[in-house]
């Protein structure tokens, strides 16, 4: 996965991360949240050393799956005691709106500059999902959108931050267009069989530095005892990163790439 990712997600932009609901957008973010306290001298895979803040505009609790992933990469040597405490969660209200999310950021921004020389700063910001906050279709809303993009960039090009969103998918009816204009950066994206683009269309197509596609393949694997569906990770643009790709499973400690050998045993 670091391969098909350049060694990671770019400091200092935005990574938006795409996909069907239930393909594991959560999860991931869930994962960065405690890769990105690992020490920036790890020799396989670096971290920021930084604290998270996780907003969520969803209805689940995160807790369960969070203590239950932190538990499993602690076993393993992949978390640090205590990883928990070094991760700050956000629930925007039901009602909430762009605007609550605007006030999260502004205060985020404050938090980062105060404690900027800590040893363990805020570097890792995750929105899970925007898409949530726009589901009315609301046109006076793509004034508010355009200012959440503004402050996400700040925030990842002040503070040296990635800043990560999720975003979901709809299907693609004909071409790949909107009002019978290409749909920005977006590329043909597949996910079982399906053809779909990001959601938010033209205004949010393109805001995002990079965009990562998260989709589901037709494979399962037995892992550990239960049939799983291999998801496919893939760079579906990025200006500093050239386009890759990899599978992986969704695993109790978390996403898992798979070696490519397997695909070609898939493919044989």
């Amino acid at each position: 996965m670091d391969r098909a990712l350049g060694g990671g997600l770019p400091v200092g932009m935005v990574t938006e991360i795409v996909g069907e609901s239930g393909v594991g957008k959560s999860q991931l973010c869930f994962q960065l949240l405690l890769t990105a306290q690992w020490g920036e001298d790890r020799e396989d895979s670096p971290g920021l050393r930084s604290r998270a803040l996780y907003i969520q505009t969803e209805t689940y609790n995160p807790h369960v799956r969070l203590n239950e992933l932190a538990k499993g990469q602690l076993e393993i040597g992949l978390s640090v005691e205590n990883a928990l405490e070094n991760i700050y969660i956000e629930h925007l209200p039901a009602q909430g709106g762009p605007d609550e999310l605007i006030s999260i950021l502004q205060k985020a921004a404050v938090e980062a500059q105060q404690h900027w020389n800590d040893p363990m700063p805020l570097r890792l910001i995750v929105v899970d999902s925007l898409a949530n906050l726009f589901k009315d279709g609301d046109e006076n809303k793509t004034a508010a959108l355009f200012r959440i993009s503004r402050l996400l960039k700040e925030l990842a090009d002040r503070f040296h931050m990635v800043v990560v969103v999720t975003n979901h998918v709809v299907d693609v009816i004909g071409d790949n267009l909107v009002h019978n204009v290409k749909l920005g950066n977006v590329q043909r994206l597949l996910t079982d069989g399906r053809q779909v683009y990001p959601s938010l269309g033209f205004a949010w197509a393109n805001c995002p530095n990079n965009r990562i596609f998260l989709s589901k393949t037709k494979w399962q694997i037995d892992h550990e005892g239960s049939n799983k569906t291999v998801r496919k990770l893939e760079v579906a643009f990025s200006p500093v990163t050239a386009p890759g790709s990899c599978h992986c499973l969704v695993t109790k400690v978390g996403f898992q790439g798979l070696p490519d050998s397997y695909v070609a045993t898939q493919n044989s």
